[in-house]
């Protein structure tokens, strides 16, 4: 809501609609969720290594996110909000004149634009917000098992898991998976699908990675 506000002043004195300042103000409220679903990943992943006394190098301090962490998902951030402005753009300026037309307020306008976005379904658009969330949160998690020196990650479904996330996991712990190649997957790669699966397979899913403690490392 706040992004649509402060480009509507904009569209009602040019009848334009800035789709830069709209690509900063996406990326800034995506941002924001991603930022801190990074950390806690981060934070979680190696609060689960510290439990079971798992060793890292002295210099790698867990908990922390990377600074290399961060630029990548920055970038990821930039590029989700630049492929999402201008469907944004085009729908806000269809709804926001069709509202003023009608008489409607200003913030009347603004709710009208965002029950229909983005592409025309608010739906979508919390499940997108679910998925970059979900994605930042086990790239953190993926980050840290790195630093500390972990080789291999495994797909963990719930106790119930459903069909898809059950085959997914199969398929996915059937190759062996690094913690660098799963952070690139999560940052660089495009949604999970049946072909290519990757944690989460889909919006609000529940599964999980963990890592795959080398037996040397595990104290009596």
């Amino acid at each position: 809501l706040k992004v649509l506000n402060d480009i509507i002043p904009g569209f009602l004195t040019s009848g334009a609609i800035d789709r830069e300042k709209l690509a900063v103000g996406l990326d800034e409220a995506i941002s924001r969720f991603t930022s801190s679903a990074m950390q806690v990943g981060t934070s979680t992943a190696a609060q689960d290594l510290r439990n079971i006394n798992v060793p890292h190098p002295p210099d790698s301090p867990l908990g922390s996110v990377p600074e290399d962490a961060i630029a990548a998902l920055r970038k990821r951030n930039l590029r989700i909000a630049g492929d999402s402005a201008g469907t944004v753009a085009d729908a806000a300026k269809e709804s926001i004149a069709r509202s003023m037309e009608t008489g409607a307020t200003r913030e009347q306008a603004i709710l009208e634009v965002a029950a229909q976005l983005p592409d025309g379904n608010a739906y979508r658009a919390e499940m997108i917000a679910d998925t970059e969330i979900s994605r930042a949160y086990h790239a953190g998690n993926a980050a840290t098992y790195q630093r500390a020196g972990i080789k291999q990650l495994k797909w963990v479904t719930v106790a119930d898991p459903c069909p898809v996330c059950e085959a997914a996991a199969e398929a996915w712990n059937a190759k062996t998976q690094t913690p660098e190649s799963v952070f690139n997957d999560l940052i660089d790669g495009e949604y999970a699908t049946l072909e290519n699966p990757l944690v989460p397979q889909h919006p609000r899913c529940r599964c999980k990675l963990v890592a795959v403690i080398p037996p040397e490392w595990l104290k009596p």
